[in-house]
């Protein structure tokens, strides 16, 4: 049973909206679920759960309760489901019940909502620290109910958009209700950041004489909210593009994983939506023969290379058509990050190309249905995208990453990851 003692009030307010019954309360009307705020509906539900008189997943208490949507409800008895052994508290991102909480202000948005809470453990004693859970809220039915609650990287295995979303959660929360992140240092102790990273932020600062922008925000002024808006995960590396409240204001978050863990190592600014007319500036790579294109920088170049020796041609190799390789100039690296090889042939004959791959996923490039393919050699990654030709079922382009999947490759090479990835968003059949 938890520590904390909580005003009888404070229960007495949760009675009329829990429906429980409980003795002593004032007869005075209960504030309406509907003009409760966020913040409101976050401290009633934690204040209830940390003071139930027993365990509330065990008892199932949770599936009653009227701050949560039903849709969350399900996704917590499905997490708790998935526990083989052990596992944690979905509410409280924990194994324990913390000493005490503290909650910031709402970040609102439209019809959503989120609110930073703070786990106090062991208050008040040389040992106190805090952990982040951040809640978020959407609107239902003119009520504000909780649609998910996102633990910090440190607490599970989070997702690379949970990282990012726990992060920029805090970041304009902190601004709205602390301080400034980046005159106060706060960053310097974020848990979802890199070493690199923030050794890399502070030296940016420094080098600002009169000035600058926020390197991660990629503006000069805090937006109200972000939204994530694409994720590519390639291995051990990662990309999260978030859109923010400014007009047409995006930024891509890269990511990488270490021990489970996924943590932030670097923002790209982008501008906005339509800097996808830099990317026209680009050199073009055109094929006519098998009719694909893609666009490449104008600081990278190309070399192509026979596709076998001189002399004849295995069988399994036949289907086997050009090899290219994409680097930047001056590139240095054991083996150009980006390969594209083009083949022509039935099924089978591709196959015989290419090692047995430990994981496949479909996903969707500008028109085309590409397969994503990924050799696992024990602690690096092939990985493969293939791009089957609308026109001509014999013919494959598939574009490999030689870099994400290489832990020594990738480290310190976040920038020609990311120019990787906005390449192969480029590539498309054009007859």
């Amino acid at each position: 049973m938890s520590t904390l003692k909580f005003k009888r009030f404070v229960l007495c307010s949760m009675a009329v909206a829990m429906a429980v019954a409980l003795s002593g309360c004032s007869s005075a009307p209960a504030v309406s679920l509907a003009q409760e705020t966020p913040e409101k509906i976050v401290e009633n539900f934690y204040r209830w759960y940390i003071d139930y008189p027993g365990n509330v997943l065990v008892d199932g208490a949770h599936r009653s309760s009227e701050y949560l949507t039903e849709e969350f409800v399900q996704q917590v008895d499905e997490t708790i489901a998935s526990f083989d052994k052990g596992g944690y508290d979905p509410f409280l991102c924990a194994q324990d019940v913390p000493g005490d909480l503290a909650f910031d202000r709402a970040i609102v948005s439209e019809e959503k909502a989120s609110v930073v809470v703070h786990e106090i453990w062991n208050p008040g004693t040389p040992y106190e620290t805090r952990t982040e859970v951040t809640v978020a809220l959407q609107m239902a039915d003119g009520k504000w109910k909780i649609a998910d609650i996102i633990c910090s990287a440190s607490q599970v295995a989070a997702t690379p958009e949970q990282v990012v979303e726990s992060f920029y959660n805090w970041y304009l929360s902190y601004t709205q209700n602390t301080g400034n992140v980046l005159a106060d240092r706060a960053y310097q102790a974020s848990e979802h950041l890199t070493e690199a990273f923030v050794k890399k932020v502070d030296k940016l600062l420094a080098s600002f004489d009169k000035g600058g922008y926020d390197p991660f925000l990629c503006a000069q002024d805090v937006p109200q909210s972000f939204i994530i808006k694409d994720t590519v995960v390639s291995g051990d590396a990662a990309q999260v593009v978030v859109r923010t409240s400014f007009e047409g204001h995006r930024f891509t978050v890269t990511l990488r994983r270490t021990d489970e863990v996924w943590k932030i190592n670097g923002v790209f600014c982008q501008g906005t939506e339509t800097s996808g007319a830099q990317i026209e500036d680009w050199n073009s790579f055109v094929d006519e023969q098998y009719g694909f294109r893609l666009r490449f920088p104008k600081e990278w170049g190309y070399e192509e290379s026979p596709p076998m020796p001189p002399g004849e041609v295995p069988d399994g190799m036949k289907a086997l058509k050009r090899v290219l390789f994409f680097q930047p100039q001056g590139w240095d690296g054991v083996a150009p990050p980006l390969h594209i090889q083009v083949t022509e042939g039935t099924e089978e004959e591709f196959e015989w190309l290419y090692a047995p791959v430990a994981a496949t996923e479909s996903i969707r490039i500008k028109d085309s249905d590409v397969i994503k393919a990924i050799e696992d050699g024990g602690g690096i990654q092939v990985i493969r995208y293939i791009f089957p030709s609308p026109n001509d079922e014999s013919v494959r382009v598939v574009v490999i990453d030689y870099i994400s999947g290489f832990p020594e490759r990738a480290e310190g090479n976040d920038e020609v990851i990311h120019i990787l990835q906005q390449i192969l968003h480029t590539v498309e059949f054009i007859k």
